[in-house]
């Protein structure tokens, strides 16, 4: 079973996902772009 963590700049568990997921949905995009400080949804 697949497993996935997305883990912030301090180390802190952002997020973990267990099973398949579309890391390209705009859920997920919406989470990386805060993390990296972009927090705007257009590309």
């Amino acid at each position: 079973m697949p497993e996935s963590f997305v883990i912030d700049q301090d180390g802190i568990l952002v997020k973990r996902q267990i099973g398949a997921y579309e890391w390209d949905r705009p859920a997920a995009t919406v989470i990386f772009r805060h993390l990296l400080g972009a927090d705007s949804l257009t590309p």
